[in-house]
């Protein structure tokens, strides 16, 4: 999984930073060179969501590891019964999840990872472009997902390259997304739906994604007015609250009322 600079901004932040691909290929270059693993080596990212959860994903593929995204919300003892499976030859997290890493590390009791804090690491002064990556062998695992853990402890499950690839060839072909979409990152990276439609397929072909400022309906809608959203990739929940929003401001208004009512009569709303 290598990074294509597509000539145009990559994302906006929460504080409303427009990252370009070239800038995104930069700051992974950063990443990579404070990365000391080697091939096969595992990588836990516990972090909420942000540019530097990224930059962590690919910097690994370019070292040759083998990413493993877990739920920044779990508590120090799930984690710590990931890091004695998993063996992370490193952590990466952010400033708010490292006392449950430091915790869970020290619970685990095996040998102790390198932790990398995302939101407080000086790039080295000299770093080196990324090179040119070859395809990964198609089955070889690209990255480790762990259940939420509900029957018992979580379970690992290592989808390969040639997994990842056939679902993002799937959406490719089917057009659902493309590269003029601007897409809302709402659900956490560490699920498999948000890493592929958020960060995978939109940097294989070019869309542009938003960090909003929080979940908060008002920062969401925000943030969709100002970057023109076009997408929303999420689960029934979140669409049905965005429904509710909806529908509860064209309640309110007269014309609005007589709008729905004359839908339903038309069989546009059910």
């Amino acid at each position: 999984m290598r990074i294509i600079d597509h000539h145009k901004i990559a994302f906006h932040t929460s504080d409303d930073r427009a990252v370009t691909y070239a800038e995104v290929k930069d700051h992974v270059a950063a990443f990579r060179a404070l990365l000391k693993v080697k091939k096969g080596d595992r990588v836990l990212i516990f972090s909420e969501n942000r540019p530097e959860w990224i930059y962590a994903l690919f910097a690994v593929w370019y070292a040759d590891g083998i990413p493993v995204p877990v739920d920044a919300s779990m508590p120090a003892a799930d984690l710590a019964w990931i890091i004695g499976n998993c063996t992370p030859r490193a952590v990466c997290c952010s400033t708010d999840t490292h006392k449950t890493v430091a915790a869970a590390i020290k619970k685990a009791g095996r040998a102790k990872p390198a932790l990398l804090k995302l939101d407080a690491l000086r790039h080295p002064k000299k770093i080196a472009p990324l090179p040119q990556l070859p395809p990964h062998p198609a089955g070889d695992t690209a990255v480790i997902i762990y259940t939420s853990g509900t029957t018992g402890h979580p379970k690992g499950i290592m989808l390969s390259f040639d997994n990842l690839r056939a679902n993002i060839e799937s959406i490719q072909q089917a057009g659902m997304i493309r590269p003029e979409h601007v897409i809302l990152n709402l659900l956490p990276f560490h699920h498999i739906l948000p890493l592929q439609g958020n960060i995978l397929m939109p940097f294989m072909i070019g869309s542009t994604t938003v960090f909003p400022q929080s979940l908060e309906k008002e920062h969401l809608f925000e943030a969709m007015r100002k970057h023109k959203v076009s997408m929303l990739i999420a689960v029934p929940r979140i669409y049905d609250l965005f429904h509710n929003a909806i529908m509860t401001k064209v309640k309110k208004k007269a014309v609005g009322r007589v709008f729905l009512a004359l839908s339903r009569l038309t069989g546009g709303h059910r």
